[in-house]
């Protein structure tokens, strides 16, 4: 390290600065959380490491900065002085967001390709607004138990802890076999495979997850286990989606706008403004955007077959257009057309709802 200093301070006379910004954050990945509107995506570390993230994969061009352990609200910075890859985040996507421990970042700081994986999470970001969603990276992850999640099908897995919705320990690309986790031993795991995916024609990432009938009740595919001294193997293909039937459910109907006003748009659900997965809330004209719409809960974890949504409302700037009230089913796509009337107002029609086609939705 010492001798990196050196060609650095040597190298000052001929580098630009945001050569000498992006040596430096290098060097020395900030660990300081962004600011007003340097911030990008937010995170909180319940874990006892201090850690170092990636966009997408452990490589010096993909750094974007560190976390401190126990570290609740962190902000990446958008900020070339901070983060010596801000343009990961110069646009809006999903990625994966892989996570090495700062003691190996500095060990294999000159071969990081072998440094080992601390931790996966699948993200989404949007460069148009703040980032409210905090993604959490679990106190269960960094343990000496080993979970190995072999995912041959063609979905990408993100793997929760105790439902659907809990929280996410780690990441399974398609395709690939040996995906290590750390875990904490000693401790019983309920792990649920949820699979998530960005639909091009939606312009929406999409979350469905295999089920199964039990007791003529569908409930999501589930597997518990305790980690001891051996490591655990979980095969996707075998465990979650080979069931007989192979089922998938949604917990959610999706709205789809298509602005053909001639203005930009927002939709309302009551005093809430809808936004997408990753914070797109405003539709220009001549665009489109889908909704993800939460169904109620019919019990402690059971959603609701279908919903009725009174409270619509389409707003450009001072003219509201209310939306007649429409009953939504969970795992149907809901098309809404807007355009401009006669009079420059706002007028809608609702074309025929369809069921999300998992072969059809994720098609470029």
């Amino acid at each position: 390290m010492k001798k990196l200093l050196l060609v650095l301070a040597v190298s000052l006379a001929v580098m630009g600065c945001g050569e000498f910004y992006y040596a430096v954050g290098v060097v020395a990945p900030n660990f300081n959380s962004a600011t007003g509107n340097d911030r990008g995506l937010l995170v909180a570390n319940e874990t006892q490491e201090n850690l170092v993230a990636f966009h997408g994969s452990v490589a010096r061009e993909n750094l974007i900065g560190g976390i401190r352990a126990t570290e609740s609200n962190h902000y990446f910075s958008l900020n070339v002085k901070e983060n010596p890859n801000p343009g990961a985040f110069n646009h809006t996507h999903d990625f994966v967001l892989v996570l090495v421990k700062n003691e190996d970042y500095k060990t294999y700081f000159f071969n990081l390709n072998e440094a080992p994986v601390f931790a996966q999470i699948y993200v989404t970001y949007n460069k148009d607004t703040v980032s409210t969603y905090k993604y959490t990276i679990s106190k269960n992850l960094g343990g000496k138990g080993k979970l190995i999640i072999n995912n041959m099908s063609e979905m990408d897995a993100d793997l929760r802890l105790n439902g659907i919705n809990g929280v996410s320990i780690g990441y399974a690309p398609a395709q690939h076999k040996n995906t290590e986790i750390q875990l904490e031993p000693d401790t019983d795991y309920e792990l649920y495979v949820v699979f998530r995916r960005y639909s091009p024609k939606l312009k929406e990432t999409v979350t469905y997850y295999p089920t199964k009938t039990v007791a003529s009740n569908e409930i999501p595919v589930y597997y518990t286990f305790k980690i001891g001294d051996s490591e655990v193997i979980i095969d996707l293909m075998k465990d979650f989606v080979q069931i007989d039937p192979t089922n998938y459910s949604f917990d959610y109907a999706y709205l789809q706008v298509n602005n053909g006003f001639n203005n930009g748009v927002e939709i309302r659900n009551g005093m809430s403004v809808l936004a997408t997965a990753n914070g797109t809330k405003f539709i220009n004209s001549g665009d489109n955007y889908s909704f993800q719409l939460n169904l109620a809960k019919s019990g402690s974890s059971v959603t609701a077959p279908e919903q009725e949504f009174a409270a619509l409302q389409i707003v450009s700037g001072p003219l509201y257009k209310p939306v007649d009230k429409i009953t939504m089913k969970a795992g149907y796509i809901y098309p809404l057309n807007i355009s401009t009337g006669p009079d420059g107002g706002i007028v809608y029609e609702w074309q025929a709802e369809y069921a999300i086609d998992l072969g059809d939705i994720f098609a470029e």
